[in-house]
């Protein structure tokens, strides 16, 4: 499916549709970071230190990341990971099971979260300023 929509694509827009989805996530994760007052929200701008970020929002080591490499507990823990992470921002069960079993309402719903007021960072983590 993605192989038919790259070729109809040129290479130019697909870098560019990576590029603005890069730029986006990389805003979110900072804003959230800001949200969280974590230390380090620089980290939001490197791929890999995303998800240490991440970690370190929901009270978890950078060293957790490591988890990923060993096949089905990391589907598990991601899974668990987030959410905790949407528990420490205090969001609902109903939005929490549809971000983890949809992608794009996950996506789209982080954005959400970086921007509203509404929603507060109440997580306790050793990793804030």
């Amino acid at each position: 499916m993605l192989n038919v929509l790259f070729h109809l694509l040129s290479l130019k827009s697909v870098i560019m549709i990576f590029l603005i989805n890069y730029i986006l996530w990389a805003i979110t994760w900072c804003k959230l970071s800001i949200k969280s007052n974590m230390k380090n929200q620089w980290m939001a701008f490197i791929p890999f230190f995303q998800f240490v970020l991440f970690l370190h929002m929901i009270d978890r080591s950078g060293w957790y990341v490591f988890f990923l490499f060993v096949p089905l507990i990391n589907i598990i823990l991601v899974e668990v990971w987030f959410s905790e992470f949407y528990n420490s921002f205090n969001v609902g069960v109903l939005w929490i099971v549809l971000s983890i079993i949809i992608y794009p309402i996950s996506y789209a719903f982080m954005i959400y979260m970086s921007y509203s007021p509404k929603i507060k960072y109440i997580g306790c983590s050793s990793f804030v300023e």
